[in-house]
């Protein structure tokens, strides 16, 4: 699940082929209609939505959260070589750890779980155009 929410279930009636973004919309009306077209902010109407079990809220984890920022964090992490030449520092590299998937972040290659041994650090690129 990312930050932005989508892990959430709208329930709806009578639009079950509907996208999301046009259930979303249809909730929208309801709220706004019962409300007599009186101003209101979309977390007034998200609150009411939930209320009335039109919309689930999303299980949010704070430190998934927190991973997926410093994540993004990490990756927008450049340097510049000698050459005057910026480049990415840290790239995501798979490793299986006890049967799981994980995702390690600035490897160099000589970390353990980076058994190969390899250097994951790409060089600057040489070649533009």
């Amino acid at each position: 699940m990312g930050t932005n929410g989508s892990n959430f279930t709208l329930k709806v009636k009578g639009a079950p082929m509907a996208s999301r973004n046009e259930r979303m919309q249809k909730i929208w009306h309801q709220y706004d209609s019962r409300r007599e077209h009186k101003p209101s902010s979309m977390r007034q109407a998200a609150a009411w939505a939930v209320e009335d079990g039109l919309i689930e809220l999303p299980h949010v984890d704070p430190l998934d959260i927190l991973a997926d920022q410093m994540s993004q964090a990490l990756r927008e992490e450049y340097q510049t070589d000698e050459h005057g030449r910026r480049y990415r520092v840290n790239h995501a590299v798979r490793v299986t750890r006890s049967g799981v998937q994980v995702h390690v972040l600035g490897c160099d290659g000589t970390c353990a779980a980076c058994s190969h041994g390899k250097s994951v650090r790409t060089a600057p690129r040489t070649n533009h155009w």
